[in-house]
């Protein structure tokens, strides 16, 4: 793990001077292959692949407030399988694998009040940047949402899979993303926990793969996309 402040290579103790919160996050996996920017406060992960890369959760956000404005939330596939309705209140929902917060950011456009987890150093760090530099209402947790203590009302998953899987994500994102993180290999381990954590648990994959669990109480279909509900 190398960082890096104006083209400048920094020490982690002098990294984490400017970025204490990110710093104690990361402190545990110096050994990680992955060069970090340090720029005005903001964290930026360092791409063989383009220019650095953060998350831009304010321009993402708008973005899709600015689509639901003319178009209906309900009619999305993710608002679907989440179980959105007219005239019904909004559940709270566990982000069980928020990453480059693709997705998290889609449900909070939705009206959805989200609760994020993830538990890989890397994108902990930054979501937990963007969280601190753009104001971000988000509530997130650095672990595995299979610690979660009580029955929710809806957990949803996005493993990481070894397959293509496509994300609402810029290519050069996800591409250095996918390198670092790898595929969830327990994905499965996983998402049986889960799925006696809620009462709706919402499994995202390419619509070419096979679920993940089997018998999904309903299975609903984007162009690229499916999510498999389970009820409990």
């Amino acid at each position: 793990m190398k960082f890096f402040k104006q083209d400048l290579s920094i020490s982690f103790e002098e990294f984490a001077q400017v970025l204490p919160e990110e710093a104690k996050i990361l402190e545990n996996f110096q050994g990680l292959e992955v060069d970090f920017e340090v720029f005005d406060g903001l964290l930026f992960l360092r791409s063989p692949y383009s220019n650095p890369v953060r998350i831009d959760a304010t321009s993402k956000l708008k973005y899709h407030q600015n689509y639901f404005y003319k178009n209906s939330i309900y009619r999305e596939p993710l608002a679907r399988a989440i179980g959105l309705k007219k005239g019904q209140n909004r559940p709270i929902v566990i982000d069980a694998t928020a990453g480059f917060l693709a997705d998290t950011l889609l449900m909070m456009a939705m009206g959805v009040k989200v609760c994020a987890y993830e538990r890989h150093p890397v994108a902990a760090a930054l979501i937990t940047n963007v969280i601190k530099n753009q104001n971000l209402n988000l509530e997130f947790h650095f672990e595995s949402s299979t610690n979660i203590k009580n029955i929710v009302d809806v957990i949803y998953f996005d493993p990481m899979y070894s397959e293509k899987n496509e994300k609402t994500l810029p290519k050069k994102e996800m591409r250095i993303f996918r390198e670092i993180v790898g595929p969830d290999a327990d994905a499965v381990e996983v998402a049986s926990k889960l799925k006696s954590l809620t009462q709706r648990l919402v499994i995202k994959r390419s619509i070419k793969a096979t679920p993940i669990l089997e018998n999904p109480s309903i299975v609903i279909n984007g162009k690229s996309t499916s999510y498999d509900v389970y009820l409990n």
